[in-house]
């Protein structure tokens, strides 16, 4: 017997499989056929953070809504308001009029797991009080907004599948008996009219082995039907398979075996969650993507080709993403905010903008969670929140030239394109040309409350993440970054243009808020410092330090001498300022964990055999199938207290067989290297 409800473990393990447990969910794993990487256990721990507190908000906005809707008169005794409220209630009362009917969008059975009849009801939401002023501007998924629902918007909410004899399955799983007018008697999970919002629906369109999507249903409260997705036909399987190993709650998790791009146009503005987690680039999928967010909705997504996003191939990342990256020390907030600009820009196509809770560089991927509105009028404001970025070639000075801007006039917003150039031909500073890149997102990537939001829920339920430590000292570096000032400068780099030993980063810091501004630490960089301050401003800093510790000359017309030559128009203070160190820092908070282990990283495509050419990856113990393979015991994150009870393990299931060669070419080769 497999199946079994979860936390029920007397199960016989299929023989050549290991069982990996991550949280609360155990999958099957078996070779490398699907892809798992311990690395990304961050990743769905933060992810799981930020889908507990999209969940709170939509409470919250529902409640908002309900309040505005009733000081305006709109709920009366025998039912919703007239006019505009009744459109909107009719509105809300679906996921869209142009997604076909369906559990999920669709009238399809689909196996064990499948997606089966029902219609779908999808929540359009607004902002948080943090998200750009939008508050309030929510359109409701309650039951009692909009028409009385007929025979087939049953518990429009959960989303229920019918049986051929009649009874509903809800998004809980359970069976529930359908009565005469059409409705349903709703179980705990399941809503009907006047239950309040309905249970939000999740779509992983690249679910691969089904892990993230099992730990979303287990693991985060409010959620109801979460659709499974991949193409790849072995990954549907290992998808279903675990389903039904896990039990329980898993069977919110139905599975669907279709091309991504085609199953969010499909189902427009059906999902309330739509996490998009490719091995490689997301581009391919975004256009499609964005239009299966519904109102309000929440978009996470993830992108791992860093060289390209970083610089490496700026043609390429043109092609991909609409925008050239510039090789600088801010490398990696460019490439978040290269990939914010490219999903608004789609977002933009259907008169739809984002609005950034969390953007995150972690490791070798970057991931970012958006919500997803619609608003005609807001979408003409788009190019303000976009510019280029002209970066010195001798030194680290940088400016921002804005696409457009917003400007007011008889209490009538104008659109104008952006007033410029921001910079000459040649760099005040040190008198080289610039190159320029872009256009990203200049606007800010996080939403500061919505950080301190999902901070204190992750500290008040430590025990339930497995990286508890690590996504606490994230969330705690981002929590501290300066939120409208994009990108950051490289202490260590601006050192290293006038060859002198670098200040601590407290006293620069100090010196930065002593003449008057604001200053930050950068989670993606332990070295990065975030200012509002100009960049006359820290070289004028850095020329006091070079004073009072002095350098060797350097050769004529080189940018650090051209700076050094010149005189400072300020006197750097760098007494230690309260301003300069953070509460983190103060109480000695980790913020900056190191790796827990060696090749900590990205590794192999699933199905592709391990080889000698994926020893950097994986390490030789690994290549040579020795106890580093990516087949054995995931490590515990360092420093996490909870690996016992909610960690990672692995239970032996039998001698594993290794998985078919479809590379008879590395095969041989690495053939060859075991018998030297």
């Amino acid at each position: 017997m497999m199946s079994a409800p979860n936390g029920q473990r007397k199960k016989q393990v299929p023989e050549g499989f290991k069982v990996l447990k991550e949280g609360d969910v155990e999958i099957l794993q078996h070779g490398n056929d699907v892809f798992y990487n311990k690395t990304q256990i961050v990743n769905r721990d933060l992810s799981i953070a930020i889908l507990r507190t999209f969940v709170e908000k939509r409470r919250e906005e529902d409640a908002a809504a309900k309040a505005n809707k009733k000081k305006r008169g709109g709920e009366g005794q025998g039912g919703g308001g007239k006019g505009k409220n009744k459109q909107a209630g009719q509105h809300a009362s679906g996921a869209g009029s142009s997604a076909a009917p369906g559990a999920i969008g669709g009238s399809v059975s689909d196996g064990p797991g499948g997606v089966g009849n029902g219609p779908v009801a999808s929540a359009s939401g607004a902002p948080g009080a943090g998200e750009s002023g939008h508050a309030g501007k929510v359109e409701e998924r309650r039951g009692e907004s909009g028409p009385e629902p007929g025979p087939s918007d049953d518990a429009a909410g959960s989303g229920p599948s019918h049986n051929e004899k009649g009874a509903v399955q809800g998004a809980s799983g359970s069976t529930e008996t359908a009565n005469g007018d059409g409705g349903a008697s709703s179980s705990g999970a399941a809503h009907g009219r006047g239950k309040g919002l309905a249970p939000l629906k999740v779509l992983e369109p690249l679910a691969a082995s089904g892990l993230r999507s099992l730990r979303y249903a287990i693991e985060v409260d409010g959620l109801g039907a979460v659709l499974a997705s991949d193409i790849d036909k072995v990954a549907v399987e290992a998808c279903r398979r675990n389903i039904e190993w896990n039990g329980g709650r898993a069977a919110l998790v139905q599975v669907r075996e279709q091309d991504a791009r085609l199953l969010c146009l499909q189902h427009e503005k059906a999902f309330d969650i739509v996490d998009l987690d490719p091995y490689g680039s997301p581009s391919i999928f975004l256009d499609s993507a964005v239009q299966s967010v519904a109102d309000g909705g929440l978009f996470l997504c993830t992108a791992t080709d860093m060289a390209v996003l970083c610089g490496n191939n700026g043609e390429v990342c043109y092609s991909k993403y609409g925008a050239y990256p510039l090789r600088a020390k801010y490398c990696h907030e460019m490439a978040l905010r290269i990939l914010l600009q490219c999903i608004e820009s789609h977002a933009n196509r259907y008169k739809r903008y984002i609005v950034p809770v969390l953007s995150l560089s972690v490791d070798f991927y970057i991931r970012v969670f958006v919500r997803i509105h619609t608003s005609p009028n807001i979408v003409k404001a788009s190019p303000s929140k976009l510019s280029y970025v002209y970066q010195c070639v001798g030194c680290d000075s940088f400016y921002l030239q804005p696409l457009g801007r917003v400007t007011q006039k008889n209490n009538q917003s104008r659109y104008t394109p952006g007033v410029g150039p921001a910079v000459g031909q040649a760099c005040e500073n040190c008198g080289k040309h610039f190159l320029m890149g872009g256009p990203i997102w200049s606007e800010p990537i996080h939403d500061p409350a919505w950080v301190a939001a999902t901070l204190s829920r992750v500290r008040s339920m430590k025990h339930r993440y497995p990286a508890y430590d690590k996504v606490h000292s994230i969330l705690t570096a981002v929590s501290e970054e300066l939120p409208d000032c994009p990108l950051y400068v490289s202490l260590h780099a601006l050192s290293a243009t006038l060859k002198c030993t670098p200040p601590s980063a407290i006293l620069f810091r100090s010196a930065v808020a002593n003449a008057g501004y604001r200053v930050s630490t950068s989670h993606a960089n332990p070295l990065g410092i975030k200012t509002d301050a100009p960049m006359e401003v820290l070289w004028d800093i850095m020329r006091c330090w070079v004073k009072d510790h002095p350098v060797k000359p350097q050769k004529d017309e080189t940018p650090g001498q051209k700076i050094l030559a010149q005189q400072p128009q300020i006197q750097a203070n760098f007494a230690r300022s309260n301003a300069a160190q953070s509460k983190a820092q103060a109480t000695r908070v980790p913020r900056f964990l190191p790796n827990p282990e060696q090749h900590w990283g990205p590794k192999p495509k699933a199905g592709r055999k391990i080889g000698p050419q994926h020893a950097s990856l994986m390490g030789e113990a690994a290549v040579n199938g020795g106890p580093s393979s990516s087949n054995s015991i995931p490590a515990p994150i360092v420093g996490s207290v909870v690996a016992e009870s909610t960690g990672i393990a692995e239970i032996d299931g039998g001698d594993e067989e290794p998985p078919a060669a479809k590379r008879p070419k590395l095969e041989a080769k690495a053939e060859a290297v075991g018998d030297s």
